[in-house]
C-alpha cells in the first residue's frame, strides 16, 4: 500500500509541470526603443533596458514608462504559462491530479519573458504572447450564413460502448474507428439543425493494422441515427436532440464446432430510442474535434422495455458547405 502511494505521489509531482519547473520569482526583460526611458515597477525605478525580478501572480502587473516629459501607464496581463497549457493540458486526462496541483499555485502564471514599452502606444494593455495567441484562438469566428447547407463526414476515432444484450448481462468495451456522415442546415448564423448517421466500431488498436485474434472474444458496434439542434459560439458548438440506435454485441469463436465445450458464437441486437448531446471545437474552416454522447433508454427490439445503453465517441469531423 505504501509503495502504491509513493508511486502515485511521484507521478503527480513529476507531471505537475508548473509547480516543478517554475520558480516563484523570475527575471523579465523590460525595454523600449525610445531613448532615455525608465520604468517604474512595484515602487522601484529602473533605467531601460533592465532585467526586473517579478513575482508570479494571478494579478495583473502595473508598469509605468517614465521620461523627463511623460508618464505613461501600462497593464501587463497575467497569463497561464507554457508549462501549464502545453504540459498539463496535454496530460490532464491521464493525470488530473497533476493539473489540480498546478491550479492551486501562483507558479502557473507568467508576465512573459520580455515586454516592450512604447511611449506612442495607443493601447495600454500588454498581453504576453501565449495569452494573446490563446485569446486569439478562442476569439476566432467561423461564421456560416443563414440558409447554408453543409455536409459533414467524420471518424468516431475512440468509442466507449455500454450495452445490456438480452440474457448476457452488462457489457462495456472501448475501441477505435468507425464512420459517420451528416447534413446541416443553418436557420440562423449561429444555429443549425443536423441529421446524422454513425457506425462506431471497437477495433482493438488506435491505428489501422492487421490483427489476428485467437480463442473466443467479445465485440461491439452500433448504428446510430440522430437529429440535433445546435448552437455555435465562435469556435465552440453544442448540440442536443434525439437518437435511434441499433446496438450489436457479438461473441466470436471462429474455431467452434458442434459439439464443443467452448461457448457457441452468437449475436445479440437491440433497437433503442434515446437522447444525444455533442460538443465540438473547430480548428479550421473545415475541421473540428468533439465528443458525442448517445444514451438510449427504451428498447423496441427484441422486446419493448426500459434499458440504459450508450455510445460515447471522440469524433474528428470535416465540414463542407454547399448550395442547392
Amino acid at each position: 500500500m505504501l509503495k502504491k502511494l509513493f508511486v502515485l505521489a511521484a507521478t503527480l509531482c513529476l507531471t505537475s509541470c508548473a509547480t516543478i519547473f517554475n520558480r516563484r520569482e523570475y527575471k523579465m526583460k523590460v525595454f523600449s526603443y525610445d531613448a532615455n526611458m525608465k520604468a517604474e515597477i512595484n515602487d522601484s525605478i529602473y533605467d531601460l533596458p533592465a532585467y526586473v525580478k517579478v513575482k508570479r501572480s494571478k494579478k495583473d502587473l502595473k508598469v509605468t514608462l517614465i521620461s523627463d516629459s511623460i508618464r505613461k501607464d501600462f497593464t501587463v496581463k497575467a497569463s497561464p504559462n507554457a508549462e501549464l497549457i502545453y504540459g498539463n493540458f496535454l496530460f490532464s486526462i491521464g493525470y488530473p491530479g497533476a493539473f489540480a496541483i498546478d491550479m492551486t499555485t501562483q507558479k502557473r502564471f507568467t508576465y512573459g519573458k520580455k515586454i516592450r514599452l512604447d511611449k506612442n502606444a495607443t493601447d495600454s494593455i500588454i498581453e504576453p504572447p501565449i495569452l494573446r495567441s490563446w485569446n486569439d484562438f478562442f476569439r476566432k469566428r467561423y461564421t456560416i450564413p443563414k440558409g447554408t447547407w453543409t455536409f459533414t463526414a467524420s471518424i468516431p476515432y475512440a468509442n466507449q460502448f455500454y450495452q445490456q444484450p438480452r440474457n448476457e448481462g452488462k457489457k462495456d468495451r472501448v475501441g477505435f474507428f468507425g464512420i459517420a456522415a451528416g447534413l446541416e442546415y443553418y436557420y440562423k448564423d449561429d444555429r443549425y439543425v443536423k441529421v446524422s448517421a454513425a457506425a462506431p466500431i471497437d477495433f482493438d488498436l488506435p491505428f489501422p493494422a492487421p490483427l489476428d485474434k485467437f480463442d473466443s472474444y467479445e465485440s461491439m458496434d452500433a448504428y446510430n441515427f440522430s437529429l440535433t439542434d445546435n448552437h455555435k459560439f465562435n469556435r465552440l458548438s453544442f448540440g442536443y436532440g434525439l437518437n435511434y440506435t441499433i446496438h450489436n454485441w457479438y461473441l466470436v469463436n471462429s474455431d467452434w464446432e458442434f459439439p464443443s465445450n467452448d461457448e457457441e458464437p452468437r449475436k445479440k441486437q437491440s433497437h433503442s430510442f434515446g437522447l444525444t448531446a455533442n460538443a465540438y471545437l473547430q480548428f479550421s474552416d473545415h475541421w473540428s474535434v468533439g465528443l458525442v454522447y448517445s444514451p438510449t433508454f427504451y428498447n423496441t427490439f427484441p422486446r419493448n422495455g426500459f434499458s440504459y445503453q450508450h455510445v460515447i465517441s471522440l469524433d474528428f469531423q470535416y465540414r463542407l458547405p454547399f448550395g442547392f
